[in-house]
């Protein structure tokens, strides 16, 4: 399944019912949590391909 991400301000995205943010730390925090193995997955390619 294709999931699309969208940015809605730097380091921000939705996708689903997601929105997920890059913390100070660096780290991803995701609310509602992701629980989907196919959508972790989906997600840490995308942002590996941000950079």
């Amino acid at each position: 399944m294709a999931y699309k991400f969208k940015e809605i301000a730097p380091g921000t995205y939705q996708v689903e019912n997601h929105t997920i943010i890059k913390d100070g730390n660096g780290q991803w925090i995701a609310n509602p949590p992701i629980e989907k193995p196919s959508l972790q997955k989906a997600f840490l390619d995308y942002v590996k391909g941000l950079k």
